[in-house]
């Protein structure tokens, strides 16, 4: 069963926050940075350690909403970014926003992105079968698979494969105690660990250090996963 380590949002991210009186408004930004980029799974049927390629050029994810939540296990979490029905990419190298709102002061150990299971990127260096300009496609939740679950907790179940892949709507969880993320139901493959919070008010950033994340795993090319935390 494929495993993912990571998309978590992501990958260098930026936020601010207001000084004025009442609610922080908050704009979290993609930095623009190459060697920060968001994690996916590694493509394929790995019978071996995938071998390091480089760093991303573009890493694109297809977002439908963003949450954040005051708990762990990430219960009432609030809406900070919807989309609807439409896919709306961020590429995570170009420093695309993903969300500027006013939500309320606090300390969120949590983040739900509700996204499209089809990242899309391109890879610095060639190597294996990564080679410079083409774009990937990588389909991280794939036929057979059920496990993982939505903010409701109801089952998603996967379709698409690696030559051909399917957009599923799917979940991807951010905490600092996955622990308490998986003990709620979420599966293990979809829960990232979050070395720390997001706090508001107050300046803070959302690292996601990328470097030598493109990857060849012997039959396509991939992204490796880092830990997300904000500073």
């Amino acid at each position: 069963m494929r495993r993912i380590a990571g998309l978590a949002a992501l990958a260098a991210l930026a936020c601010t926050s207001s000084t004025t009186n009442g609610p922080s408004t908050i704009s979290l930004a993609i930095l623009s940075s190459a060697a920060s980029a968001p994690p996916s799974v590694v493509s394929g049927p790995a019978a071996a350690p995938p071998v390091v390629v480089g760093d991303p050029t573009s890493l694109q994810v297809g977002m439908y909403a963003m949450y954040i939540s005051p708990n762990t296990d990430c219960s009432n979490a609030v809406q900070v970014a919807d989309h609807g029905s439409t896919l709306t990419y961020r590429d995570f190298v170009q420093g695309d926003t993903l969300f500027t709102g006013t939500p309320a002061d606090g300390s969120y150990p949590c983040i739900a992105i509700h996204m499209s299971d089809v990242i899309r990127f391109q890879s610095a260096s060639a190597g294996g079968s990564c080679q410079v300009g083409p774009t990937y496609e990588n389909d991280i939740y794939r036929d057979g698979e059920t496990d993982w679950q939505d903010l409701s907790h109801n089952p998603i179940i996967g379709t698409g494969t690696d030559s051909v892949p399917a957009n599923d709507h799917v979940w991807i969880i951010f905490s600092t105690d996955t622990t308490a993320a998986q003990a709620a139901g979420f599966s293990t493959h979809q829960t990232i660990y979050l070395a720390s919070p997001l706090v508001v008010p107050g300046a803070a950033t959302f690292y996601w250090d990328g470097t030598n994340s493109v990857t060849d795993d012997g039959a396509l090319c991939g992204i490796q996963p880092g830990v997300p935390q904000f500073h």
